[in-house]
């Protein structure tokens, strides 16, 4: 039974069948990108779809008005998470830490760095050891491009242990997106800087 608020949707919102979906096919999950950056205050527009980190492939599925979209991932269990409480119960959520670095990680999921440097600088406390932690998880370009973006937009946020492990001295720089190979050098961060990063105000 749909209520009323949402009957002209078909359905009712993701968050409020996702947790017992995964539970019946039996996947390990969280809910991560915009969709979690949103649990967390920390979106400037409602995203258009629902993103969902899981432990196996899951076909992406469109429920009436509802898109599910799916990023298959080996390291679930080592990202952190927590228990939200939703409509129906709960809900698996990234931390704000885990929800930063996977924004990261896969960029143009978050909307393009610069939506995701806005939705950096929105996303409250984030504790620098935690980052260290969970960002290696997602392989040394995303802990330098993390890096270098908190150095840049996120004065407040301890990244001592970020650089200890980006290791920015060694091999090559990363790119701080995929493209053009061309662009300013960070050598604190290893980073090739070779777009323009503009976050909305």
């Amino acid at each position: 039974m749909v209520p009323a608020e949402y009957r002209s949707w078909g359905v009712v919102p993701a968050d409020w069948f996702v947790d017992a979906m995964m539970r019946h096919l039996d996947r390990e999950y969280y809910v991560s990108f915009l969709s979690a950056a949103a649990i967390h205050g920390a979106a400037h527009q409602a995203p258009q779809t629902f993103r969902i980190v899981t432990s196996k492939p899951l076909a992406d599925r469109d429920i009436e008005r509802v898109r599910l979209r799916f990023t298959t991932s080996r390291y679930v269990s080592e990202m952190s998470t927590e228990r939200v409480t939703v409509h129906t119960g709960y809900l698996t959520v990234a931390t704000r830490e885990t929800t930063a670095v996977d924004l990261v990680w896969r960029y143009r999921l978050g909307g393009g760095v610069s939506n995701v440097a806005t939705v950096l600088i929105e996303l409250g406390e984030l504790d620098g050891e935690a980052l260290a932690r969970l960002a290696p998880v997602r392989g040394r370009a995303t802990v330098r491009r993390l890096g270098w973006l908190l150095g840049r937009f996120r004065s407040d946020v301890d990244t001592h242990w970020l650089r200890v492990v980006a290791r920015p001295e060694e091999g090559e720089p990363v790119l701080l997106t995929s493209g053009r190979r061309r662009g300013h050098l960070d050598h604190g961060w290893g980073v090739r800087i070779n777009a323009e990063v503009e976050p909305d105000a």
